[in-house]
């Protein structure tokens, strides 16, 4: 297994437990691994990425930037924590798919 492979994994699990009603505490951490997973991948993974990857993990940069903080009602973030945990569980397998 690569480590973009396990960085997205990581990052869909911590998107994942975000839909839980955690301190605010543990949504900065999120904030940080989903911005910098996003990073990491668009760095190291960019020619392995669907086109649709590569514009969803720019969106992320942009809502989780732990610098620039957009303000949301807690179950919009519930919403966009698990939609952002599904798209990294997809880039997940897909980066699994093309290693094949």
């Amino acid at each position: 297994m690569n480590s973009q492979r396990i960085t997205a994994f990581v990052a869909g699990a911590f998107c994942t437990i975000a839909i839980l009603n955690l301190p605010y505490g543990f949504y900065m951490i999120v904030r940080c691994v989903a911005t910098g997973t996003a990073i990491y991948l668009l760095m190291t993974a960019r020619v392995r990425l669907l086109d649709l990857q590569v514009f969803a993990l720019i969106v992320v940069i942009l809502v989780f930037n732990p610098i620039w903080k957009v303000h949301l009602g807690r179950d919009l973030w519930r919403i966009v924590d698990g939609v952002t945990a599904a798209f990294y569980f997809w880039t997940f397998a897909t980066l699994r798919n093309k290693d094949d």
